[in-house]
């Protein structure tokens, strides 16, 4: 029984009595329910985060080997075009020769040379136009320190002869070159006499290596008054190996 003067819900003293504290509801199957602070929420939502940031990590990819380069051989790299056979190859080159055969200009041999060297595959075709293209760049040297035009070469005048050996010196034939300055010399071959052309010739057949045209050519410097020229090709034509006969007594120098 209650004491004497205490009514349910106060106190001895009189105050009124808080609510007791509402019990959690259980839910079938949960042992129990723990109610967290805020300070803990967030290390379990870190911690939950952090977790699912872990699972979706990919491992890293392997690395693969690396393959050890082939040091180089300094061989010019073969080209490649597919489909084209020897069969093929063959009337690629002969189109270029037939081209090369039809030009007369050193400087446009070079250049059908080279497209040629580099549109092949077999080694002796690719050596073939490699050598006519070093040749035909000598011949442009020649041609410019001796001052002679291109279109000596392109309109060449004279007879069917004479466009022949021209034919021959734009292509680094030296005797051919000595020939057409004798044909200057004379005035033959459909040609007038030219000292200045006569000259000239003489000069390009000597640098390709001529010693009776170096001769000839100190010859003509020396009866000029040009004795340092005239001594010049004497001592080049003597280094080609060329000796005359008898000696001029009318040297200058």
């Amino acid at each position: 029984m209650d004491a004497p003067g205490e009514a349910a819900g106060t106190s001895r003293s009189g105050k009124p009595l808080g609510k007791p504290p509402a019990m959690a509801a259980k839910s079938p199957g949960v042992v129990g329910k723990v109610t967290l602070g805020k300070g803990s929420q967030k290390s379990l939502a870190k911690g939950q985060i952090s977790g699912k940031g872990k699972e979706q990590r990919k491992p890293p990819a392997k690395k693969r080997a690396s393959t050890p380069r082939k040091a180089s051989t300094g061989k010019r790299a073969t080209p490649i075009h597919p489909g084209m056979n020897s069969e093929t190859q063959a009337r690629r080159a002969e189109a270029c020769k037939t081209q090369i055969e039809a030009t007369l200009q050193p400087a446009r041999i070079v250049q059908l040379a080279e497209a040629c060297e580099t549109e092949l595959l077999n080694d002796i075709l690719i050596e073939e136009f490699r050598q006519i293209a070093t040749d035909a760049r000598r011949v442009l040297e020649v041609q410019r320190s001796v001052g002679l035009s291109a279109d000596l070469f392109t309109h060449p005048e004279g007879d069917a002869d004479f466009r022949a050996l021209v034919r021959l010196a734009v292509r680094g034939d030296k005797q051919a070159s000595y020939r057409i300055a004798q044909a200057y010399r004379v005035g033959q071959s459909g040609v007038l006499a030219n000292p200045r052309r006569m000259e000239q010739w003489l000069r390009f057949s000597a640098e390709l290596g001529d010693g009776r045209a170096s001769w000839e050519l100190a010859e003509h410097y020396n009866y000029g008054g040009l004795i340092a020229d005239a001594a010049k090709y004497e001592k080049k034509a003597e280094d080609l190996g060329y000796r005359p006969a008898v000696r001029l007594p009318s040297r200058g120098y």
